[in-house]
């Protein structure tokens, strides 16, 4: 399924919009993407309760790969981290939001350091960044079709097969 459009649609009276921009068309994505997808999932939800109700969301995730890892950045313009609670961003149960458990985030981190990979803050004048990092692998892919590096939409779908490259 299309990950950018459904969250669209679930977060339509946010107006939310994701521009996806998949800066080498090389790139191809591994099992591990239904994972990854529910840390970018996060990422957006948080982003949409960030912004004030009267304006419409924007969400920007950036794809690219330099040498042997995958890079993705995802950056809104909402109200941003406040510098008090940056540094407890990652631990289990924190959170900024009244109703808010504190585990997205840190299953993020988790999650990303199980597979050899990271999840950093970068702060911003105005709104928030991640970027997560993490290793390519050569044994499993899954074909995406053809990537472009104009933004776009990244799909995935149940139909499509997993190679093992010999």
């Amino acid at each position: 399924f299309d990950f950018c459009k459904t969250k669209e649609l679930e977060h339509n009276q946010s107006g939310l919009k994701i521009n996806l921009n998949v800066h080498d068309p090389e790139i191809k994505l591994d099992s591990r993407w239904h994972k990854l997808e529910r840390v970018l999932s996060n990422l957006v939800n948080n982003s949409v309760e960030s912004y004030s109700s009267n304006r419409p969301t924007l969400v920007d995730i950036d794809l690219f790969q330099v040498n042997e890892e995958i890079s993705i950045i995802v950056r809104d313009y909402g109200c941003g981290i406040d510098i008090n609670s940056r540094k407890s961003l990652f631990k289990q149960n924190f959170s900024t939001k009244p109703s808010g458990n504190g585990i997205g985030l840190f299953q993020a981190k988790a999650y990303l350091e199980s597979i050899g990979g990271k999840i950093k803050y970068n702060p911003k004048e105005k709104g928030t960044s991640f970027k997560l990092t993490f290793p390519k692998i050569h044994t499993s892919i899954i074909n995406q079709g053809e990537l472009s590096s104009e933004p776009q939409h990244f799909q995935y779908s149940s139909e499509h097969s997993e190679k093992v490259l010999q």
